[in-house]
């Protein structure tokens, strides 16, 4: 899994020089939870609460003619993760952790699913990006930001 780890990191730091939000990312030698390309979910950073994976499965009815209808596996459908979570920007990782979630979308491409154990889940495009700032402290700044990320598979 270090290896994996590594490997992403590195090839990371070569698609993010001129990216300020995602640099900041691959500075931690914090316990690494989950990357999505050079985006890492660390304990000290933005951190999931939880990890809903959803795979579905193709099983159309097909009519029979005098009985009742069928079901006929098709094979796998839409896979998808759903990654609530939490970050204290004043604690670690900084302010601009979900802009570098936005960022990772933005540019149109899938990233590399990995987690902590060495589970390779494969391409996943990130499909919506939810923040909620709260917790204000006397500049304004959010002490507390909530996100959500939700990603579908992009390939099969």
């Amino acid at each position: 899994m270090a290896d994996i780890i590594t490997d992403l990191r590195r090839g990371a730091r070569q698609l993010v020089s001129s990216n300020d939000a995602l640099a900041t990312q691959l500075t931690g030698r914090d316990r690494v939870l989950m990357m999505l390309g050079q985006f890492m979910f660390s304990v000290a950073s933005a951190t999931p609460q939880t990890v809903t994976h959803r795979a579905s499965y193709k099983w159309p009815s097909q009519d029979v003619i005098g009985r009742a209808p069928v079901l006929q596996y098709l094979g796998p459908g839409q896979s998808s993760f759903e990654l609530p979570g939490r970050i204290y920007p004043h604690y670690k990782g900084g302010l601009k952790q979900v802009q570098a979630m936005r960022q990772l979308a933005g540019l149109g491409d899938v990233q590399l699913l990995v987690d902590a154990l060495g589970t390779i889940y494969g391409d996943f495009a990130i499909t919506d990006v939810e923040e909620t700032q709260s917790v204000f402290d006397a500049s304004n700044a959010p002490r507390r930001i909530d996100f959500r990320l939700k990603l579908a598979r992009a390939s099969a």
